[in-house]
């Protein structure tokens, strides 16, 4: 399917397909096994071109595309605007916000009705008559391969609810302990919190959800300062506060030419950030600068000091000056990459 992308490409350089926003022609066509997804405007030119693209690849390799088997979904758009993507197509319609590839897609957080149906597969994994039939050792390897392992999909990409937390976590501990959908206090003969520890801290090695969606999450900002390669690079990412303050707190940088540090938010100043040496001055400093300008934008030509605004008061000289200091006490290898670490 890469010539697909490369029609894409050619198609959008030639202006037959608008642009969306800032995504590259690899973020506006995924293929995942035999399933594909094309961005697109719901407008005339856009609709003609990717009909008329999908034909003659499939005139040229065989492939061809089965409208009738494929949806169109209008993740922003009106009556109007679907009636066209009708006309034009010829496909059945959905809107947002809907299920593709096992995940709950929304441009707003999940309701919980939307998140049901992860718990629903989580917790329901054997029939009820059944569940007591299963001994202990077997209920606990269910738990540690299947309930606990399902939720991992979603977690990726979401911080789930803290009701939804719970409630898998009533499912697990009720199958575990009694067999059922719940335990009441007597069948239980260990405090869950210690069930989920790892064996070799006395506990029984079930994942603790929420410090595992934590983890994971992380994980996508360890990918987004280490791996350029990645097909998601340059999107706007969700603001995950929970997750960046683990990756500050844990993660160790080593700054080489500065362009995958932030100069305000990361602790690249020997472990701390710009923001302990000045946090008054921080205040002054926009959202936006404060959340896009690299170590690299910032040190070339001093740049960082233009970022502040309003007069500077005597303590906003004096934090102006511990943070030259700091600033002036780092060195680097501008030819060599930025290098991210962990502790262990």
């Amino acid at each position: 399917m890469e010539v697909v992308t490369l029609l894409v490409l050619r198609a959008t350089e030639l202006g037959l397909l608008d642009r969306i926003g800032n995504c590259t022609h690899i973020q506006r066509f995924s293929i995942y096994a035999d399933d594909v997804v094309v961005f697109v405007k719901p407008q005339v030119p856009d609709l003609v071109t990717i009909r008329e693209l999908f034909r003659v690849f499939g005139l040229a390799s065989g492939l061809h595309v089965n409208f009738r088997k494929t949806t169109a979904t209008l993740i922003r758009g009106g009556s109007q605007e679907r009636e066209l993507v009708a006309d034009m197509l010829h496909c059945p319609i959905s809107e947002f916000p809907i299920c593709y590839l096992g995940l709950q897609l929304s441009l707003r957080p999940l309701t919980k009705a939307q998140w049901q149906p992860m718990l629903d597969a989580a917790v329901r994994i054997v029939p009820a008559w059944q569940r007591g039939l299963i001994a202990k050792p077997g209920r606990l390897t269910l738990v540690k391969a299947v309930m606990s392992a399902r939720p991992i999909h979603h977690l990726l990409i979401a911080e789930a609810p803290r009701w939804l937390l719970e409630e898998i976590n009533k499912g697990m501990r009720g199958f575990f302990w009694a067999g059922k959908d719940r335990a009441n206090g007597g069948q239980c003969l260990v405090a869950w919190e210690r069930v989920c520890k790892p064996i070799e801290f006395g506990g029984l090695g079930v994942k603790d959800l929420r410090l595992h969606g934590l983890a994971l999450r992380v994980r996508w900002e360890w990918l987004r300062r280490t791996d350029p390669d990645r097909p998601w690079q340059g999107l706007p990412m969700i603001k995950d506060v929970e997750a960046r303050e683990v990756f500050d707190s844990l993660v160790g940088i080593k700054v080489g030419n500065g362009r995958n540090t932030l100069f305000w938010c990361d602790r690249w100043i020997n472990g701390r950030a710009a923001t302990d040496f000045a946090p008054g001055l921080c205040l002054t400093v926009t959202t936006r600068t404060r959340n896009a300008r690299t170590v690299e934008q910032g040190l070339l030509g001093n740049a960082w000091i233009t970022a502040f605004s309003g007069n500077l008061a005597t303590r906003g000289a004096v934090e102006c000056l511990q943070l030259w200091i700091a600033v002036n006490s780092i060195t680097r290898d501008v030819r060599a990459p930025d290098v991210f670490s962990w502790p262990w």
